[in-house]
């Protein structure tokens, strides 16, 4: 994630597994259901990619995607759309009654915004993101 496409005035974000196991137990914690599903390198065993969807029994029809990244060592092996894919079809005999997922991306996300696409995503809505900038700069 730290080198995903992003706006040049926001900082990278870090993760790591700790991270990763942190916001899981915030989203069991709620008492959501956690989908992931994981791409590994079949000689290292090294993880490649992963995907998460969250689903709240109290939204019924709906669930939440979470993380999804690729290792930029694995990239341009078409994994971003092969674990989304893997996790609708899982969502499907798990979670029957989801219909809507709702997901966001960086304008500047291209390859994960036609990712979307090509599984069926559809733009409902666009939000504008506020960066505050230094002291006395024109933006803050």
């Amino acid at each position: 994630m730290a080198d995903a496409p992003r706006s040049d005035s926001l900082e990278a974000e870090q993760w790591d597994a700790a991270r990763v196991r942190e916001a899981e137990g915030r989203c069991l914690a709620q008492g959501l259901r956690l989908y992931a599903v994981a791409a590994c390198h079949p000689a290292t065993g090294e993880l490649a990619a992963l995907t998460q969807v969250a689903r709240d029994p109290a939204t019924p029809g709906w669930a939440f995607q979470c993380l999804t990244a690729v290792v930029r060592e694995h990239r341009g092996r078409r994994l971003g759309l092969l674990v989304k894919a893997a996790m609708h079809q899982w969502l499907a005999k798990r979670e029957p009654d989801v219909r809507h997922v709702v997901t966001g991306n960086a304008e500047a996300n291209q390859h994960m915004i036609a990712i979307d696409e090509q599984l069926g995503f559809a733009i409902s809505d666009r939000f504008r993101q506020l960066e505050l900038g230094e002291p006395g700069s024109p933006q803050s």
